[in-house]
């Protein structure tokens, strides 16, 4: 899209400074007043070209910094909800507090949802929309099948470690992915 935008915009400049040529050809200047008449006239010209230019480019640049401002946040939430996941999925597995229930605070895992929505409501690249909701599902599937009576807690027990170990290859596949997105594409 962006390229289609660049030859339509080239085909105008060429237009335009054709034309230009072409009436600069007929009606030569002669007088030193018809040569500040057509320096002004390019000038206007000019200036209207930069006039166009600056304003696309600085919402272009805005643009670009938003992009890599919500790949940031979502390489971070990424990572964070692995971790998350990756401490669940250890002590479901291996049982590191012995028999004992580990509980996660509610509270971390209401601020990795925050942190995903976030990322959604300030989605620029369609690419990284699949990661947002794969992290979502995942997060809410694991806590989902670890939650118990102990609200707000959530409780963990050995046997829910297939879907938690599961959730966590699907986080860490999102979270490759997303550090293969080239921060370059983000337009």
């Amino acid at each position: 899209m962006l390229l289609q935008w660049r030859r339509i915009a080239l085909a105008v400049a060429v237009l335009l400074f054709g034309g230009i040529a072409v009436v600069f050809a007929k009606f030569s200047p002669i007088t030193s007043s018809d040569w500040a008449s057509w320096i002004q006239a390019f000038g206007s010209i000019f200036a209207l070209g930069v006039a166009i230019y600056v304003p696309w480019q600085q919402r272009r640049d805005a643009e670009s910094a938003d992009a890599r401002r919500v790949y940031r946040e979502l390489a971070s939430v990424a990572l964070d909800v692995s971790a998350f996941l990756s401490s669940l999925d250890t002590v479901v597995r291996f049982g590191q507090r012995g028999d004992r229930e580990y509980v996660v605070d509610e509270v971390e895992f209401e601020e990795l949802l925050h942190r995903i929505t976030w990322c959604r409501q300030q989605i620029v690249l369609s690419k990284s929309l699949p990661h947002i909701l794969q992290l979502r599902e995942s997060l809410v599937r694991a806590a989902s099948v670890v939650r118990r009576h102990g609200y707000p807690a959530i409780t963990a027990k050995k046997d829910e470690s297939d879907l938690v170990a599961e959730c966590l290859q699907k986080v860490s596949s999102v979270l490759n992915e997303v550090l293969e997105l080239d921060v370059n594409d983000l337009r």
